[in-house]
C-alpha cells in the first residue's frame, strides 16, 4: 500500500474494486528513472509535508497518493519495494521490475512531454484524477488512487 496514513484510507483503496477491474490485465508502462529526491533514505511513512526547522508543512498543495502492487490478475503482488519521489515509482517484486511516472489529468504540458509519450496507447494508466480527500485526510488535500500493475508478482 503506497502512503496509506490510516485504516480508512486503506479501506477507501480496498474498495476501489471498479478501477482495478480497469487496470487488470494491462501492465503499466514503463518510465525513466530518476531523478530521486531526497537524497537520503526516507522511513516507509515518511511525510515530506514537514519541512525539517521549519514550522508548519511545506507550501502547495498536499496530495494522498494511495495504491497497491498488483499482478496482472489485479491480485496484490507480494514482497513489493517501491522508492517513490517527484511522484516517480519504482517497483521490484520477485519475477518483476518496473519504473514508472504518475501524471496528472489536465496538465497543459502533458501531450507535448516525450517521457509521457513512450506510452503511447497507454497513456490513460499513467494519468491521475485528482478527487477529493476522505474525512480522515488534510480537507486541503486532494487524493489519488494510483495502482500499479506487474507482470507477475
Amino acid at each position: 500500500m503506497l502512503g496509506a496514513a490510516s485504516t480508512a484510507s486503506t479501506r477507501f483503496a480496498t474498495a476501489q474494486t471498479a478501477e482495478t477491474a480497469e487496470t487488470a490485465g494491462q501492465r503499466t508502462p514503463e518510465q525513466i528513472l530518476g531523478p530521486f529526491y531526497p537524497l537520503k533514505k526516507l522511513g516507509q511513512n515518511a511525510d515530506l509535508t514537514k519541512v525539517p526547522g521549519r514550522p508548519g508543512g511545506a507550501a502547495g498543495l498536499v496530495l494522498n497518493v494511495i495504491g497497491q502492487v498488483l499482478n496482472l490478475k489485479g491480485e496484490p503482488v507480494r514482497n513489493d519495494r517501491m522508492r517513490p519521489a517527484h511522484i516517480h515509482f519504482q517497483v521490484s517484486a520477485r519475477q518483476d521490475r518496473l519504473v514508472t511516472q504518475m501524471y496528472f489529468e489536465g496538465d497543459p504540458y502533458l501531450q507535448s512531454d516525450r517521457f509521457f509519450q513512450t506510452a503511447l496507447e497507454q497513456k490513460d494508466l499513467l494519468v491521475a484524477k485528482l478527487l477529493q480527500p476522505t474525512s480522515e485526510m488534510d480537507p486541503g488535500s486532494k487524493l489519488d488512487v494510483f495502482n500499479i500493475v506487474l507482470n507477475e508478482g
